[in-house]
Order: C-alpha cells, then sequence, then structure tokens
C-alpha cells in the first residue's frame, strides 16, 4: 500500500515526492532541516523506536544534489529547453 505520489515509469520522480523510497516494509525518507534545528529534530527522530536515524556525511550530499541537479538538466533536455552538446565535441576542445 502506497501513501506517497508513485514515480513515473521512466523512474523519475517529481519534486514532490522526492526523497520517499519505497522498499519493501521499509520507507527512506530524506528530510532537509536548518543548521539551527538539525539537533532538535535528530533527537526527535531518535526519540521515535521506529526510526532509524543516520546523518548523511557531507559528500553524500554533495553527490544527491549533483543527480538531482542532472535530473533537472535532463528534464530541460527532454523539453527541448537546454541544447545538449556531442560527446565527440567536447573532447576535440580537450
Amino acid at each position: 500500500m502506497r501513501y506517497w505520489p508513485k514515480c513515473p515509469a521512466d523512474g523519475v520522480c517529481s519534486p514532490r515526492s522526492v526523497g520517499l523510497f519505497y522498499l519493501g516494509r521499509i520507507m527512506k525518507l530524506i528530510v532537509e532541516v536548518k543548521d539551527n534545528r538539525a539537533r532538535f529534530v535528530t533527537e526527535l527522530l531518535e526519540s521515535l523506536s521506529f526510526v532509524k536515524v543516520r546523518p548523511f556525511s557531507d559528500r553524500k550530499t554533495e553527490v544527491l544534489d549533483g543527480i538531482r541537479e542532472a535530473v533537472a538538466e535532463l528534464r530541460l533536455v527532454k523539453k527541448g529547453k537546454l541544447k545538449v552538446r556531442k560527446a565527440e565535441d567536447v573532447l576535440n576542445e580537450l
């Protein structure tokens, strides 16, 4: 049973559903919190016996941000709002 929007067939989730992943009977949720409230939210979530809290490292955050940017750019390419360059042209410039 799903309680959140389903991702389209291409596997790219909309901004409303980014951060929600359904794995069997476990949902993984990414929560963005301002630094000054992070400790409070972490303690609140840890107080719930059914929640496992694992903070992201800076490196993982950078990787996720990069993936989100890439997906956003791919959407623009599909809509024709962003032009792509051939890999061959990029390599020739080097």
